[in-house]
């Protein structure tokens, strides 16, 4: 830790998650933008704390935007909270239709998606003694560039960062196409 409240791992992983968002230029902005707010809010005896900082900083900036690092992927491993569905019929506009679901004072529903290729669809609800239970399936799953298989389904991934996951199909409904894009957030 280097005493303002973060430390180089962490600076290192928050790179790594704006470089796969927005490209190297955009990484070394943001956090140079960043450590400049810092520095003017800071009083004059701690100018060499920050200006080490920066220094340390910007270093590893370049160094994250080097083609040897073996490449940042995004992975759909872990817990997504279910948010909302997106419902498209035919030429239509998309509906937006929030998840209601989640139980008060328990765990709120969620897909889990583990190493290995176990998925799990978890609802938490309360029993008679008002204490929170998990009602869940289980299924497999496997991912291949953008295309997401859950059990027999095949969904299409539109967005997966570190804090959002979007995949979406469409399955005909009496010759009417009908889009959905299931939207969950991360746990």
């Amino acid at each position: 830790m280097l005493g303002l409240g973060f430390s180089i791992t962490n600076i290192r992983f928050e790179m790594k998650t704006l470089q796969a968002s927005f490209g190297c230029i955009a990484t070394i902005s943001q956090f140079l933008a960043s450590f400049l707010v810092i520095f003017s809010k800071h009083n004059p005896m701690r100018k060499n704390k920050i200006l080490f900082c920066m220094t340390a900083v910007t270093g590893l900036l370049f160094a994250s935007c080097n083609s040897d690092d073996g490449g940042f992927e995004r992975t759909i491993v872990g817990k997504w909270n279910y948010n909302k569905t997106i419902v498209t019929t035919g030429n239509g506009t998309p509906t937006d239709q929030s998840y209601v679901g989640h139980e008060n004072g328990c765990e709120k529903d969620h897909v889990e998606f583990k190493e290995g290729g176990v998925f799990r669809n978890v609802l938490m609800n309360k029993d008679q003694n008002n204490a929170c239970v998990e009602d869940a399936s289980q299924s497999t799953w496997a991912k291949n560039g953008n295309t997401l298989t859950i059990g027999t389904d095949t969904y299409q991934v539109t967005k997966l960062n570190g804090s959002e996951l979007r995949y979406e199909n469409t399955v005909d409904v009496s010759g009417v196409p009908v889009k959905v894009v299931k939207v969950f957030t991360k746990n």
